[in-house]
């Protein structure tokens, strides 16, 4: 038998060797590099937001990234985002490499623990060996070895969404920060004619999301023509078309009451026509969209 521990002690040091460079703390350490990686990218996103409001107010009034690209502000700092996506792949990758390799490693390391205890049990009560002790305290080793690999390969799961999507995403992210940069800045002073809130940088995206809302209701309204009731489709696109009619019904709310509001200002203004076309054409969209689904929703008895 001491032959057999001699075996297994020798197998217990070549895995110990051949394992010993992985290890929790440097799965811990590499995560830290995504850590920082992940500040480093908050903070320049947050920059490049503030630049893109800077780029509107200056007067970029197109969308696309090439003519903000042209304010020098935006540019700068663009590049430093950039180039955060650029360092972040192969930090991702390098995380994913080494708990695979943990991974990987901890399936040799519990079979031979396995035989190990297998051994042991065998021979429970009858070898009292030196050796038989020996094998117990390796055996016992390689379990703590075992539970640091295990904890090392599970650390790949801790990157969240937002990292290991950037790179994919990153297209979308620059079209969202440009987007709000829409929304939040200050109308550059040629549009100071028209009330701010009124004015065609504010407005025409208005029109296009109530466009947006008037097409979900009527898709969901023809789709509902061609069910009939107790079909629980009905309800799922029932709720889906009144939740963008409600959406409709706010956004119209909403400029119809800035009209009100700032009628004095826009019967001074030029075009002011122009304006309240948009806003009228807003509430004809929702008023079609409420008659369409009041008549479709008969079909399931919803009350209006």
């Amino acid at each position: 038998m001491a032959e057999d521990w001699a075996k297994l002690i020798a197998e217990a040091k070549k895995l110990e060797s051949r394992f010993k460079d992985l290890t929790l703390e440097d799965a811990k350490a590499l995560w830290k590099v995504l850590q920082d990686r992940d500040k480093s990218m908050e903070a320049h996103e947050k920059a490049l937001q503030k630049a893109a409001i800077a780029a509107y107010e200056a007067g970029v009034g197109s969308k696309k990234v090439a003519e903000f690209m042209k304010d020098k502000g935006f540019a700068a700092a663009f590049k430093l985002l950039e180039a955060d996506g650029k360092l972040l792949k192969p930090e991702l990758k390098q995380l994913d490499t080494y708990c695979d390799k943990c991974s990987d490693a901890t399936k040799v390391v519990k079979d031979l623990i396995a035989d190990t205890d297998k051994a042991l049990t065998a021979s429970k009560g009858k070898d009292k060996s030196a050796e038989r002790t020996a094998a117990k305290k390796v055996r016992d080793a390689l379990h703590e070895r075992l539970d640091d690999m295990n904890a090392a390969s599970n650390m790949s799961v801790l990157p969240e969404k937002y990292l290991t999507e950037f790179d994919k995403n990153f297209d979308k992210i620059i079209e969202h920060l440009i987007a709000e940069a829409f929304k939040k800045g200050k109308d550059p002073e040629a549009a100071a004619e028209i009330p701010q809130p009124l004015a065609e940088k504010k407005l025409a995206p208005a029109l296009k999301e109530a466009q947006g809302l008037h097409k979900a209701v009527l898709t969901c309204v023809e789709k509902m023509k061609a069910l009939t009731p107790p079909d629980p489709k009905l309800e799922l696109l029932g709720a889906k078309a009144w939740d963008a009619h409600d959406a409709l019904r706010d956004l119209t709310t909403e400029y119809e009451g800035l009209v009100r509001k700032f009628k004095k200002e826009l019967a001074a203004a030029d075009p002011k026509g122009d304006v309240e076309d948009k806003v009228k054409a807003i509430a004809k969209l929702f008023d079609e969209a409420h008659a369409a689904l009041t008549k479709a929703d008969a079909k399931i008895g919803k009350a209006v």
